[in-house]
């Protein structure tokens, strides 16, 4: 797709689905349907205002983690989200708030992760398969951020860091095309 391309549809929905299917196509990923809803109830809600993606995101995150209920799971579910947009549709937020994208990808992994673990069955395992579709997720919404660009704005460490935290492969596409060369992946050590 080019940034020229105009997209009709005779709905909202019909037309995000569109865009998801061909950023799917030109990344070289195949989501899951249940992915593809996800991305597509994801940007409408955006496009509608419903999502508050300024505001620091850890604050977020121990607030939503604070709450009980039904409160917990969609303030979690929201964060999630809030996440995965900024660090996919809008990486140049991470720079403007002193930040990593994989700041935004290791929150956003860890709410759905949570939230796998600490609600019902049926709702725990959308929540896994959001947690370990994160990255094709990313990836997904890393290609739409490109069709806007006329090149790829993000920085080669952003791209780094999004591949090591989440294997989002776009990032990694994005890494072998700037260098010519298969990146190796480094091993995450956490002092506790």
């Amino acid at each position: 797709m080019n940034a020229q391309q105009l997209y009709t549809a005779p709905t909202q929905e019909a037309l995000f689905q569109d865009l998801v299917l061909e950023a799917e196509h030109d990344a070289h990923i195949e989501l899951p349907h249940e992915l593809e809803a996800h991305l597509v109830y994801l940007m409408i809600r955006y496009l509608h205002g419903s999502m508050r993606l300024n505001g620091a995101i850890a604050l977020q995150f121990m607030e939503a983690a604070g709450k009980r209920g039904t409160a917990r799971i969609e303030a979690l579910n929201d964060t999630g989200d809030v996440c995965l947009l900024l660090a996919g549709l809008f990486p140049e937020q991470a720079r403007h708030r002193m930040v990593s994208a994989g700041y935004f990808a290791r929150i956003g992994c860890d709410c759905y992760r949570f939230l796998a673990g600490a609600t019902m069955a049926t709702r725990a395992e959308m929540y896994q398969h959001l947690c370990d579709g994160f990255g094709d997720m990313l990836g997904v919404l890393r290609t739409m951020h490109h069709y806007d660009c006329h090149e790829w704005d993000n920085s080669m460490m952003d791209a780094y860091d999004l591949w090591q935290q989440t294997a989002c492969p776009t990032a990694f596409a994005e890494l072998c095309a700037a260098h010519g060369s298969t990146p190796m992946r480094q091993e995450q050590q956490y002092i506790l």
